[in-house]
């Protein structure tokens, strides 16, 4: 084997393991976010009680992470997110909107 085809062999080992490390942590990630919306979050906004207010999570899902993230924190669900860890808030809002905070 060429040193040439060797390094480009040994380049292309390197970046799957990487993409594998990657996509690991973003799937970890995810389960992690959806699995906190479910237990803090899901009660209201997937209810269909007529007396619940809160947008469904489809409506929800159209935002952006950070208009979520301000919400959840600053906007009209701080008091209901209170007890809810500053990570656990970036998970939620991610798993939500579909992507990372910028």
């Amino acid at each position: 084997m060429t040193t040439t085809r060797r390094n480009n062999t040994l380049r292309a080992i390197i970046f799957a393991s990487l993409l594998a490390c990657a996509t690991s942590a973003f799937a970890q990630s995810e389960s992690a976010g959806v699995n906190q919306y479910f237990v803090n979050c899901a009660s209201c906004h997937e209810s269909d009680d007529p007396g619940h207010q809160a947008p469904k999570t489809a409506v929800l899902k159209k935002m952006t992470p950070e208009r979520i993230l301000e919400a959840i924190t600053t906007g009209s669900m701080r008091t209901v997110a209170a007890n809810i860890s500053d990570a656990d808030k970036r998970l939620i809002a991610e798993w939500v909107a579909g992507r990372k905070l910028d």
